[in-house]
C-alpha cells in the first residue's frame, strides 16, 4: 500500500504477507508455532490471521495473513538507526550478504538500508560473536554477554516441538541487535515444512529428532552445528531446560486450547480450500 492500512484489525502498515498454505492441508503450520512464540514470552510475534482470497470474482483459497518481518512498528520495533535485523538463509537472496568464517552461516542483512561502512560495521559485530560460539572457545568464553540465551533456546524449542528441519540447513532464521546490547534471536518465521514435512512424501515422515538426533548429512549443515554446539555448554543447556518446563507447566495447556479454538476457526475455509 501507499499509505498504512489496517486489515482484519491489525495494526495499521504499508506491508502485509499472504501465506499460502500450498503443502499444509491443515492451515495450521504456521499458527500453531507463533502460537508458541507468543506463549514462550517472545517479543514480535507475527499476527496469524486465517482469510479466504477471493480476485477478480475468482476464489483463490485459503491463506494466512500476517506481517511483512522488518525493522517496523508493526514488525521488529527496535531503534533503525542504531540496528540490525540479519536473516540467516540459505537461499541467501539479500543484497547485503556475508559467510561466517566459523560456521559458514548464510548471513544477510534483512533492515534497515546498509552503507558499506556500515555493512562492515555489523559483520564485524557477528563475526566477534561467532568466535565465542567455537567448539574450542564455547565452554570458556563470554558469549551470554554478546547473545541473549533465552532467545537462542525459545527458537530451538519452538523448531524442535513443531519437527522443522530447516533449521539443520539454516533457513528461515532472524537476529537483531541495537548498539550497546545483544545479539537475540527472532522473531519466529516460517513453518510449512516443519512437522517432519519431507519433500514428495509428506508430513510426519522424517522421524529424527530436531538438533538433538543424527539426521543423515546433518553434520554437513551449518545450523546442526551452530546449535549441537551450543549444546555442549552446561550454561546454555540450564536455559534450555527451563524454557521446557516453563512451556510444559505454563504454556501447554493453552496451547492445546488455542489448537481447538483455531481448528473450529477455519474449519469451513479449510473445507473450502
Amino acid at each position: 500500500f501507499s499509505e498504512k492500512v489496517s486489515i482484519c484489525g491489525m495494526e495499521a502498515s504499508k506491508n502485509y504477507v499472504l501465506i499460502a498454505h500450498y503443502i499444509d492441508p491443515t492451515l495450521m503450520s504456521n499458527p500453531i508455532a507463533f502460537k508458541m512464540a507468543d506463549l514462550l514470552g517472545m517479543p514480535y510475534v507475527n499476527s496469524a490471521v486465517p482469510v479466504e482470497v477471493t480476485l477478480n470474482g475468482k476464489y483463490r483459497g485459503a491463506y494466512m495473513l500476517t506481517e511483512a518481518i522488518g525493522i517496523r512498528k508493526t514488525s521488529v520495533d527496535i531503534d533503525e538507526e542504531n540496528s540490525v535485523l540479519l536473516e540467516i538463509d540459505q537461499n541467501y537472496d539479500e543484497e547485503w550478504q556475508f559467510r561466517s568464517p566459523a560456521y559458514n552461516l548464510p548471513i544477510m542483512v534483512k533492515d534497515p538500508d546498509m552503507t558499506q561502512e556500515l555493512f562492515n560495521y555489523w559483520k564485524a559485530e557477528f563475526e566477534t560473536l561467532e568466535q565465542k560460539l567455537t567448539k574450542d572457545s564455547i565452554k570458556i568464553s563470554n558469549y551470554a554477554d554478546l547473545l541473549d540465551l533465552n532467545s537462542v533456546a525459545n527458537i530451538m524449542f519452538i523448531n524442535n516441538m513443531v519437527g522443522n528441519y530447516e533449521i539443520h540447513h539454516p533457513k528461515s532464521l532472524y537476529m537483531y541487535k541495537t548498539k550497546g546490547d545483544k545479539f537475540y534471536m527472532g522473531p519466529a518465521w516460517d513453518y510449512d515444512w516443519a512437522y517432519g514435512f519431507i519433500q514428495e512424501e509428506g508430513y510426519f515422515k522424517n522421524e529424527y529428532p530436531i538438533i538433538f538426533g543424527n539426521e543423515p548429512n546433518a553434520e554437513s549443515k551449518a545450523g546442526y552445528q551452530l546449535f549441537r554446539t551450543l549444546l555442549t555448554d552446561p550454561r546454555f543447556v540450564k536455559v534450555y531446560r527451563d524454557r521446557w518446563e516453563y512451556f510444559r507447566t505454563y504454556c501447554y495447556p493453552q496451547l492445546m486450547d488455542y489448537v481447538d479454538r483455531y481448528a473450529a476457526l477455519i474449519a469451513q475455509s479449510a473445507a473450502n480450500d
